[in-house]
Order: structure tokens, then C-alpha cells, then sequence
């Protein structure tokens, strides 16, 4: 990946792309608590929402938590060319621990919990929520993987008749390029 591709932070590259997913989660998630909430308070008075007291530290916590537990599952590598069968069961693996990891605060801070409906809500709001995204984002990729993989080119500095293409390829040189052709079996 070139540098134009990179954003550096803490001393570490990290791929626009990478950074772009994970703000886009960041804000489902966030969102997702607010979506329950208004769910959960919907038919009362819409005042309601302020008896649950400061959500912003329980919408972080929620966040940090489902974070943590998405990037243990792998989910934020670098190099991930799953298939989008093994995103979804590592979503719903991440999704499963975090529920855990939330159930394991709230039982020792009650002051956390946002209240078992509203939770519920949330929880189901964001899973969907974060899979959409991941199927719209897996979609883009597989489109963007297949026509990146049409044409191949090898940058290496070679001249034009010391060029040797493996047997069942062919190729032409263009410039400093070599530009392999499909297979010829």
C-alpha cells in the first residue's frame, strides 16, 4: 500500500480504509443506543430518555466493549480476504463476547446499565446495523478485488529480451512493467 493510502498515528501507518471502517462502526454503535433508547421510550412521554441519567459514558463503554471484542475476532486486520460467511460468524462471535463482557460490567456497576430492554434494543439495533454496513463494504471489496485481479503487473527492472514468462502465461514488457497475460492452457 503507497503512502498516499496511509494515515500515521502513534508512530503507526494505518490504512484510510481501515480508519474509514472504524469510524463508520464507531457511529453505528453509538447510534445504536440511541436507536433503543427511542425504541424502548416510544409510546411514553419523550422526556423519559433523561430518567435513564448520562448516557454518554454507558454509550462509550457499549462502544469500547463491542470494539475490543470485534478487533479479538480479527475483524480489523489488515490483510482480511474472508469470505463474507466467516465475517458474519466472527461478527456474531464478537457480538456474542461482547454481550458477555457488557453482562459481566452492568452486574458489577449497576450505575452502567441502561436498562435490560433498552439494552436488548440496542444490542439487536447495532448487530444489524454493523452487518449491513460489513455486506455493503464486502460487496464494494469483492468488486473492487475482481477488477484489481483482471490485470496482474510484476514491477521489475528488466530489459525486453531477458524476460523469461512461466510456461502457461504470456506476457509483454511496457516500460519497466511486466504485464502477464491469462493463462494460456
Amino acid at each position: 500500500m503507497s503512502a498516499a493510502h496511509m494515515v500515521r498515528i502513534l508512530r503507526q501507518y494505518i490504512p484510510k480504509s481501515l480508519l474509514l471502517l472504524i469510524t463508520a462502526e464507531i457511529v453505528i454503535l453509538f447510534g445504536s443506543v440511541y436507536v433503543g433508547m427511542t425504541l424502548r421510550f416510544l409510546e411514553r412521554n419523550p422526556t423519559d430518555k433523561l430518567l435513564v441519567g448520562y448516557v454518554w459514558t454507558k454509550e462509550l463503554l457499549y462502544v469500547l466493549v463491542m470494539l475490543f471484542a470485534m478487533g479479538g475476532m480479527g475483524l480489523y486486520q489488515r490483510g482480511l480476504r474472508d469470505d463474507f460467511r466467516s465475517v458474519a460468524f466472527r461478527l456474531g462471535l464478537a457480538f456474542f463476547l461482547g454481550l458477555l463482557f457488557i453482562f459481566v460490567i452492568v452486574q458489577t456497576l449497576p450505575a452502567m446499565s441502561i436498562g435490560g430492554a433498552t439494552s436488548a434494543l440496542a444490542f439487536v439495533s447495532s448487530a444489524v446495523g454493523v452487518i449491513a454496513f460489513r455486506l455493503v463494504v464486502y460487496q464494494f471489496a469483492e468488486l473492487d478485488l475482481a477488477v484489481s485481479h483482471s490485470i496482474h503487473e510484476i514491477v521489475v527492472p528488466v530489459e525486453e529480451d531477458r524476460v523469461n514468462f512461466p510456461v502457461n502465461c504470456s506476457g509483454r514488457v511496457v516500460g519497466q512493467r511486466v504485464a502477464l497475460g491469462e493463462s494460456t492452457q
